[in-house]
């Protein structure tokens, strides 16, 4: 198991109610942990055992669990004022759902979905429906769960294919950098399920350079791609030993140089379009070279914003041209870097400028940005001349030696399979094999007690 992403500082709210001895816990999303999963007993509901866990991290607390989780939901649902509350709740009249999970007033709320939200996700949902608990008189502690991968076998709602699976992946990366930029705590159910059923994880990646081909996009490292000036640049069809394309990669690493100093800079750090998600603005970042205070600028979005908002400027002087670059997106921490003479010695880059050493930080920080692999493109103002030192990739959507590997040891049918004895669908719910694998490990590996916490 990966180390642990729900710890005590993601817990405030939760902690303070403990300390009281009396904490409610609630979850709202989609059937994963609804109490009609395809599920023969409560207790094969993986919120059994995350309420037993609790008990044990925390003893002598009176815990109230409130199951608010329903069927076909998606953050959409989550966050429209007419959705109706599961009944079972018993919701008071003329409540909508999350009007009425906040009337329990959780001192914990986990939010979890994303297997109903391939083709509509839009990320404002995620962002409206979490503001919208944070600004209750007695706000919860929020964490988040980023769910599995249906079963590859299935035969409904498209679950199978590849364009779903992607999207999915799409998804998950958005809702697992914003976590981690926002500081909630979450539960990587996608990543465990990766690592038990395909045997690699898709959250650690190493990067390996690409195989200039001449016709492409990038017939050599050093050379001008072109010796007709242009205002931008797609990754090319080359591959990394890994049969990874350049121009369809999630995680990458660029060296290069602009000829002449355009007013702006700009890079998609996702897809442009997709059928999975539907962000209301571009998910990009942008450097500016033409600020009035003669440094520096740059912004980015994460698509829940227009990309040139909150604007920052940095203390680097606008460069001379030619200059240099390197771009770093493997994650959630982006890197943009320039060369700049130093001011004490006059060492130069040289052969290093495919590493970018000696570069100084335009930006670099945790960003929100989707998943599923897409075609990086560089454009710039006006037409320039643009040179390649290096370019290196991954697919975190795809098993290869790129992503650390390990033996799976699951299968779609131990996890999924129908049976008489175990429940399951056969589909996306998992049986209670699957959720005593899958489920249960993310839950009992977090870190849910308060250091020195009384007992």
């Amino acid at each position: 198991m990966f180390p642990a992403t729900v710890r005590s500082e993601h817990l405030t709210a939760f902690h303070k109610a403990c300390r009281k001895k009396q904490a409610t816990i609630m979850v709202m999303g989609d059937s994963i942990f609804a109490t009609a999963s395809d599920m023969v007993c409560h207790t094969e509901n993986a919120t059994y055992s995350w309420l037993e866990t609790l008990q044990q991290q925390i003893p002598h607390v009176r815990f109230t669990f409130i199951n608010a989780a329903a069927g076909g939901r998606s953050w959409k649902d989550m966050n429209s004022q007419v959705t109706p509350a599961p009944e079972w709740i018993n919701p008071p009249q003329n409540m909508n759902w999350k009007e009425a999970v906040r009337y329990y007033q959780p001192d914990l709320l986990l939010l979890h979905s994303g297997g109903n939200d391939v083709g509509n996700f839009n990320p404002l949902d995620v962002k409206e429906l979490i503001a919208f608990f944070l600004s209750a008189p007695k706000s919860p502690s929020i964490i988040l769960g980023l769910t599995h991968h249906p079963s590859q076998a299935s035969t409904i709602n498209g679950y199978a294919t590849q364009e779903y699976q992607e999207g999915l992946d799409g998804i998950i990366k958005w809702l697992r950098t914003y976590a981690q930029r926002e500081g909630f705590g979450y539960l990587d159910f996608h990543r465990w399920h990766s690592m038990r059923r395909d045997g690699f994880d898709p959250c650690e990646l190493a990067l390996t350079r690409v195989i200039p081909e001449e016709g492409s996009g990038l017939p050599s490292f050093g050379s001008y791609i072109s010796e007709t000036p242009h205002n931008y640049w797609d990754f090319p069809t080359c591959e990394n030993e890994n049969q990874i394309a350049a121009n369809n990669c999630t995680d990458f690493a660029l060296a290069f140089e602009l000829e002449k100093k355009p007013a702006f800079l700009s890079l998609n750090l996702s897809s442009g379009y997709s059928s999975a998600f539907h962000p209301p603005y571009s998910n990009k970042l942008h450097v500016f070279f033409d600020d009035d205070s003669g440094f520096i600028a740059y912004s980015w979005s994460d698509g829940t914003h227009p990309d040139e908002d909150k604007k920052r400027i940095t203390n680097i002087p606008i460069p001379c041209f030619p200059a240099l670059f390197n771009i770093m997106v493997k994650g959630s921490r982006l890197v943009f870097s320039i060369w700049v003479p130093l001011s004490h010695t006059n060492w130069q880059p040289e052969h290093l400028n495919t590493l970018g050493t000696g570069y100084q930080y335009v930006c670099d920080e945790t960003i929100i940005r989707f998943g599923s692999p897409f075609t990086p493109r560089l454009e710039w103002a006006g037409y320039n001349r643009l040179r390649i030192f290096n370019l290196c990739v991954a697919n975190a959507s795809v098993v290869s030696k790129n992503a650390v590997r390990n033996m799976p040891d699951r299968t779609d049918n131990d996890l999924y399979e129908h049976t008489y004895a175990a429940g399951g669908s056969g589909h996306y719910h998992m049986n209670a094999y699957g959720v005593r694998d899958i489920l249960t490990p993310v839950f009992r590996a977090q870190n849910w007690s308060e250091n020195g916490f009384p007992t």
